[in-house]
């Protein structure tokens, strides 16, 4: 019973580590996004000499 209960136990806190390492590389990956974003909406040199 007691292996049992260990064994549970490591496997639960297995599953979470793994959903927070999950949780942690799509917020990653949504950061990655959104700088894309803020780099895409920067004007470009070009643009900018012409407002100039």
């Amino acid at each position: 019973m007691l292996n049992y209960r260990l064994n549970k136990r490591l496997r639960d806190i297995t599953k979470r580590k793994e959903n927070s390492n999950r949780e942690r590389e799509r917020e990653r990956e949504r950061e990655r996004e959104r700088e894309r974003e803020r780099e895409t909406d920067r004007p470009t040199d070009k643009q900018i000499d012409k407002e100039i």
